[in-house]
């Protein structure tokens, strides 16, 4: 088997985006003697309604992780198990029982314990054959009225930390950020735009940054869906958008790549945003495997 052009022809499938990598090496996956394929792999997803599946609008059901399997298939077989869970935080995830929202397909059911700890079991009962697992945390906490970033930063290093010994030092684990639906704020007017730069000054200068060092604690790689979907573009350049006329491209990006400027205000992505965070999950999971 030619590993270089399988490699090539992989990551020739993957949009180019920007997205920070922490340096973990992984060996490759191992490969079955009778059949020389990768054998299937578990990939398990956690967080909150984006890692369940959640989307606005049309579309095939199950989110990005969805996407992830199929984009990465056949050459890489994984199988997912989705332990995400609707409204979920920081918080939640390592101290609250069950789950009343959970992924909309490949589901986990823990009555009895917490998102965490469920999946730590899970690892544990399939001792080599997790081939991924992302975290799509935070989000929720930023509009709870209660958690502060060191607070988040301080959830994050401990799940990283409890992953990580978990999974071993070779799995791939990547942590993922959102886009800035707040951006739109722009649309209704001078407070509005006000709102809008102070959103974006927060992801790129405060927010991203305490998430990435808390998941750069336990070499877990940083998935910036922020700078990937506009939200580090300026406000400044403007592009005319079919529904709004003039405005800030990153705020049309948001527009397009999630359902915030629909008529319910949905915040989970539209199914080309799926699309694109799935690029950028298998993106960052075949730099770390090969």
């Amino acid at each position: 088997m030619n590993f270089k052009k399988l490699v090539k022809n992989w990551v020739g499938m993957v949009a180019t985006t920007t997205v920070f990598l922490g340096a973990v090496f992984v060996a490759p996956p191992a490969y079955s003697a009778a059949s020389n394929k990768p054998l299937a792999m578990y990939y398990l997803s956690l967080g909150d309604s984006y890692a369940a599946g959640g989307q606005a609008g049309p579309g095939p059901v199950g989110g990005f992780p969805v996407l992830v399997v199929a984009d990465a298939a056949p050459n890489q077989r994984l199988m997912l198990r989705n332990f995400g869970c609707g409204e979920a935080t920081t918080t939640s995830l390592l101290s609250v029982v069950g789950c009343s929202f959970p992924a909309t397909t490949h589901a986990v059911s823990y009555p009895t314990t917490t998102q965490l700890a469920a999946a730590i079991s899970f690892i544990d009962a399939h001792p080599g054959r997790i081939g991924l697992i992302t975290v799509t945390i935070g989000g929720n906490n930023f509009t709870d009225g209660v958690s502060t970033v060191a607070s988040i930063q301080a959830d994050i290093v401990t799940i990283s930390a409890q992953l990580r010994a978990a999974a071993g030092a070779s799995i791939p684990i990547l942590g993922l950020t959102y886009p800035n639906t707040t951006l739109t704020s722009w649309l209704s007017g001078p407070s509005g735009e006000s709102a809008a730069q102070t959103s974006a000054t927060a992801f790129q200068r405060v927010r991203n940054p305490a998430l990435a060092a808390g998941y750069a604690s336990s070499k877990v790689t940083f998935v910036n869906v922020t700078a990937a979907t506009g939200g580090y573009t300026p406000l400044t350049q403007l592009i005319n958008y079919s529904t709004y006329g003039e405005i800030p491209y990153a705020v049309a990006q948001v527009c397009i790549l999630t359902g915030v400027c629909s008529d319910n205000n949905d915040v989970q992505p539209t199914y080309a945003g799926s699309k694109l965070i799935a690029k950028l999950v298998l993106k960052a999971y075949l730099k770390l495997v090969f």
